[in-house]
């Protein structure tokens, strides 16, 4: 059995995704799975989160980084966000560019994933690459911090 399973950067379909979500919701030995650069869509992202969240407790890291995001459909991923709290995962890539035109929605998307961070007790890294965090943001990730006792690496390159 795999214990490590990369597709990066290979374009997977709205479909394709939600197959992996339903794969991890049987499998138990999956420790890491890279779908970083696979041009995810917001709904593969929340059955990801869903299935994390529910029922699998085997995958230990998760890269997303890159998805396929428009700058309307950043509003959708805001509420995807708090449903990492309860995962048993201790990595997450969730790098994103956002375009400028997104700056309002960037900070809807900070502050979830501040409260995120602050109720979290397993993520030990958290790679947020090309975010952009502005100032507001950089001082709520900072009072998650604060009250996070598992985040060992922080990653805000780009």
């Amino acid at each position: 059995h795999f214990r490590q399973l990369s597709l990066r950067s290979n374009p997977i379909s709205e479909g394709g995704g939600n197959n992996f979500a339903r794969m991890l919701k049987e499998n138990e030995v999956l420790e890491e799975l890279d779908l970083g650069n696979c041009d995810l869509k917001t709904t593969t992202i929340l059955h990801l989160a869903n299935v994390l969240q529910s029922s699998n407790t085997s995958l230990l890291s998760l890269n997303i980084s890159s998805p396929l995001l428009f700058s309307e459909e950043v509003r959708f991923l805001i509420p995807i966000l708090p449903l990492f709290v309860l995962c048993l995962l201790l990595f997450i890539s969730l790098s994103l560019t956002l375009s400028s035109s997104v700056s309002s929605r960037q900070e809807e998307t900070t502050l979830a994933l501040a409260h995120m961070l602050r109720e979290n007790t397993t993520l030990e890294n958290l790679g947020l690459g090309h975010f952009r965090i502005q100032n507001m943001g950089a001082e709520w990730i900072a009072g998650a911090m604060k009250v996070n006792r598992s985040l060992r690496t922080l990653d805000l390159s780009g």
